[in-house]
């Protein structure tokens, strides 16, 4: 799926570029031109100011009625038929050298794929003959102009002929698109009403070249086999009037949410997808059409959710977290295409903007359930951790001798004539060398254990996530990087004979070591009211200076 060149116009902007693509040699707009004009604007004006619609039913029953199949009862047009003539507008408008190449001429052979479950008819009400130049009826103009008087004849030619509600455009440009697309181009809630109410087809699919990316035109084939066009899936989607084919992608494209709720209580398919495979959900992307996709999103909720009681307007539904939550209920591994997971894992910062609502409520219970446990009890394992690996860890100077002789420091070492002074526990009173030598076991015995924790963690979710998750927290990050400092000192300790280097080492280990190991209390600041907050902005800006 590629990326949208441009912003989607708006409702006006695209019935504008629409009406400016018809020509007006055509019968059909001696009755209802495009400039306010016809003969029925002149009656219908005059009918509304004496308050009597008489003549304007009259005109409408008996002179248009005339310009329809069976007196506006419609027949049924083999789609072949349709589609050649469909295919020959497409060939017209082709040069000689793109003829040559065969473009659009695919439906000589008769071929095509899909046919079987789509029907091979289809019932047209206005003649094909007496059609606009865009292919359109009488009551397409009406809604293509959008006026007061526009609207009363519209709502006049449904009152008479209420086929006309799925009668199609049939030319090139426009094909398949449907008086109930246009209203939602028109963003009229009231009319796009009317017309599901009396039984618009909310499957309808507009095929139309006007309203296909730019640069999937030259590629457009047609086949007898079946009525949508075949072209190349390769496309960026540039241009903007590609609004995919389906009545409800039209109202997501044009972000119009009265409408977008208006066809899904009429039960629109959300799921359906277009000749490119794109759901509704796949155009609030491609046209960054954000609320529309948090709308959509509560929507899909709402439809999976599991009604536990009603009383009155009152509700109490279950959702089921299969989908949300990180876990698969079934394997009990990372579900790493749940919503939770790509909130949290996602690319992009803007998946965060979905945390709010369900997601968040989810980690609330999260955390009340078992991550104030867990994280309590990771707080007081790091605090043993660090009371340990501190009373390991100090600044020895060359000479054995400790940096502060404070008779107050609470281990007050002794010189002793080696440089392997660290080594000789039995030298030192028991609770200044046997402690410490305890106490370094238990270091290196929780290193072991976290670093084990961490192998099982990189396993279950890849190395991937496991280094971005790192990268988010820096003080984590340096925690981890402490335990390759601790286990460099461990070989310089034993080889503390060999040369006097190898005790500076250990003291250069020591100190970093340290510092890095003393910064994972940040880490664990992030879950504690009004504090949290300054440590992300410091990860933040850490983040940005690096």
């Amino acid at each position: 799926m590629g990326i949208n060149g441009s912003k989607v116009s708006d409702g006006k902007q695209a019935e504008q570029v629409i009406a400016q693509t018809i020509s007006e040699h055509k019968n059909i707009y001696k009755m209802v031109d495009m400039h306010g004009g016809g003969v029925l604007i002149k009656l219908a004006r005059k009918c509304k100011e004496i308050d009597c619609y008489e003549m304007l039913d009259a005109y409408l029953d008996q002179e248009v009625r005339k310009f329809m199949y069976n007196g506006g009862k419609g027949k049924l047009m083999p789609v072949a038929e349709l589609v050649k003539a469909r295919n020959k507008e497409r060939n017209a408008k082709l040069g000689a050298f793109s003829r040559k190449k065969g473009k659009a001429l695919k439906l000589l052979d008769g071929g095509g794929k899909g046919g079987k479950s789509e029907s091979k008819y289809r019932e047209m009400v206005w003649s094909v003959d007496d059609r606009g130049s865009m292919g359109e009826n009488l009551l397409a103009i009406c809604l293509l102009q959008g006026g007061v008087l526009h609207n009363l004849i519209a709502r006049k030619l449904i009152q008479f002929f209420p086929k006309l509600i799925n009668d199609i455009c049939t030319s090139e440009e426009y094909y398949g698109l449907s008086p109930l697309h246009l209203a939602i181009v028109n963003q009229d809630a009231q009319f796009t009403s009317l017309l599901i109410r009396l039984g618009a087809d909310l499957n309808q699919r507009c095929y139309g070249a006007f309203f296909c990316a730019d640069d999937q035109k030259a590629s457009r084939t047609d086949s007898l086999e079946h009525e949508f066009v075949e072209l190349s899936k390769n496309t960026n989607y540039t241009g903007t009037m590609y609004f995919g084919e389906y009545p409800l992608h039209f109202a997501v494209c044009l972000g119009h949410h009265d409408l977008f709720r208006m066809l899904l209580a009429k039960k629109a398919n959300l799921n359906a997808q277009d000749t490119n495979g794109n759901t509704a959900l796949h155009l609030c992307v491609i046209h960054d059409k954000m609320d529309m996709l948090d709308a959509m999103f509560n929507k899909i909720l709402q439809l999976e959710c599991e009604k536990v009681w009603t009383y009155g307007a009152s509700q109490c539904v279950a959702i089921p977290l299969t989908k949300i939550d990180t876990i698969d209920e079934v394997t009990g591994e990372m579900n790493d295409t749940s919503a939770l997971s790509l909130v949290v894992y996602g690319e992009s910062t803007q998946h965060l903007e979905l945390m709010d609502g369900l997601i968040e409520q989810i980690l609330d219970e999260k955390w009340k359930a078992y991550g104030r446990a867990l994280w309590l009890r990771s707080l007081l394992g790091f605090i043993f951790f660090y009371c340990c690996f501190h009373i390991t860890r100090g600044r020895i100077n060359d000479d054995g001798e400790t940096e502060s002789t404070n008779s107050t420091n609470y281990l007050q070492w002794h010189p002793i004539d080696t440089q392997c002074h660290l080594m000789y526990y039995s030298e030192w009173p028991w609770y200044h060398g046997w402690f410490r030598l305890v106490c370094e076991v238990m270091t290196l015995v929780v290193m072991l254990f976290q670093i084990l924790f961490d192998l099982g963690d990189i396993r279950r979710i890849g190395f991937q996530k496991w280094f971005n998750f790192l990268k988010a927290f820096p003080a984590k990050l340096m925690f981890k990087g402490a335990f390759l400092f601790i286990l460099i000192s461990i070989p310089c300790r034993f080889a503390c004979s060999f040369h006097e280097v190898f005790l500076t080492i250990d003291n250069t280990m020591a100190i970093i070591s340290v510092l890095l190991v003393t910064q994972h209390f940040l880490y664990y600041m992030r879950a504690i009211p009004f504090v949290g907050p300054f440590v992300l902005m410091v990860y933040t800006i850490i983040a940005t200076d690096l």
